[in-house]
């Protein structure tokens, strides 16, 4: 009976596996979060859509990343006879962190990000030499 149970999850799971989906995390008028479900290609294609539909156009992807949203705790206990005809139970439990993966974007198309700050002197603030000499060079 338990196999049979474990067959039908099993089924269950891949065939939510084929398809994807997507939910909204956080919207408003500028931009959102999405978090997709399932297959990430067709989850990716159906949050496309959305936010295409959203921004009512453009949109520009600013983030996208696997985010930790919780804990999930599976159990199981298996039964078994010994070559005693003693009965064994073994029972077990594993928890690992939750993860989704989300995308942020924003409406319209983003401004590339700002150049890094220089470091050091700008050229040419030097002589070739070197720094220039006063007291205590």
């Amino acid at each position: 009976m338990r196999a049979i149970r474990w067959a039908v999850l099993g089924g269950i799971l891949m065939l939510a596996a084929g398809c994807g989906d997507y939910r909204y995390v956080y919207r408003n008028a500028n931009g959102g979060t999405i978090a997709l479900k399932g297959d990430r290609d067709s989850a990716m294609e159906k949050a496309r859509g959305a936010m295409k539909s959203h921004c009512r156009g453009p949109y520009t992807i600013t983030e996208e990343g696997e985010v930790i949203i919780g804990t999930d705790t599976a159990g199981g206990s298996e039964t078994g006879v010994t070559r005693r005809n003693t009965v064994v139970t073994r029972e077990g439990s594993s928890t690992r962190q939750a993860t989704e993966w989300r995308v942020t974007y924003q409406c319209g198309y983003a401004a590339p990000a700002p150049a890094p700050a220089p470091t050091g002197p700008p050229p040419g603030a030097y002589p070739p030499s070197g720094p220039p000499a006063g007291p205590g060079y």
